[in-house]
């Protein structure tokens, strides 16, 4: 877990935490003195929550901006912003003449409202993004958008520490380090074949860290492990393709079972 003190080394931080879909409809509501007893983490996101409910936009977006903002609305299919009507403020989605509550949304959308805001009106190169569950709720192919979002996001600057669970994040997460790498005059061409068809996801090894963190007692004792070979400059993922190949085993001996055999 990251704690108080260690955030507080960093200058400027925004927490994500996996509660946000939750948190975000209702933390208005919730009184002032009853949000001291939330986690660290779900506390910043809902500070983070107050002050860009307030927040004037940075005025006019940069060229990273704009095009961050672009990708996401190609990521959920629309654009999350606040209604027009001054009195209430409220946090909406909108996709063409639709425009129904953020609570309302699917659930991708409320997952990403935050990254939303944050482009809008904070973005700052150099700032830290802490993401719990990047791919929480969302359809594997909307994974691998996210995936090339979060890419791109670190390209223009941003750092972001995220977990995840998935193995299309990782499988993509190694695409993308792999288009890196490919000849200047060829990268225009492969990045129409990715969903958000832009080479700003193509990323470097060099940008990208990745630990796996695994249980070794029943006591709750984890070992942590670069599974990022330099050499290769790919993630090994076998911590999901043991899980995947117990899987296929398994229905093997279902089908066997089921035929009579031994």
């Amino acid at each position: 877990m990251i704690g108080e003190q260690t955030l507080s080394l960093i200058e400027n931080v925004v927490v994500f935490p996996a509660e946000r879909n939750g948190i975000l409809p209702i933390w208005p509501l919730i009184p002032e003195s009853d949000r001291l007893d939330v986690p660290l983490p779900v506390k910043d996101f809902g500070r983070f929550l107050a002050v860009a409910q307030t927040a004037a936009p940075v005025g006019t977006m940069n060229a990273s901006q704009n095009h961050l903002a672009l990708l996401l609305k190609k990521v959920v299919g629309g654009e999350i912003a606040y209604s027009a009507e001054a009195e209430t403020k409220r946090l909406v989605f909108r996709s063409g003449t639709v425009e129904v509550p953020i609570h309302a949304a699917a659930s991708l959308s409320r997952a990403v409202a935050g990254l939303s805001l944050y482009i809008e009106r904070f973005f700052q190169p150099d700032d830290v993004l802490i993401i719990d569950e990047l791919e929480m709720n969302a359809h594997p192919q909307a994974q691998v958008a996210l995936t090339e979002f979060i890419a791109a996001l670190v390209n223009a600057g941003i750092r972001v520490v995220f977990t995840t669970h998935s193995p299309y994040v990782v499988d993509h997460l190694n695409n993308l380090m792999e288009a890196a790498r490919a000849p200047e005059a060829r990268r225009e061409e492969l990045a129409r074949k990715f969903s958000l068809g832009t080479t700003s996801s193509f990323i470097s090894p060099e940008k990208v860290s990745v630990y796996a963190f695994q249980e070794e007692s029943p006591e709750g004792e984890v070992t942590v492990r670069d599974v990022l070979n330099r050499q290769t400059g790919l993630i090994d993922w076998s911590t999901f393709s043991r899980v995947s190949e117990h899987i296929t085993n398994l229905y093997g001996d279902i089908l066997r079972a089921s035929e009579g055999e031994a």
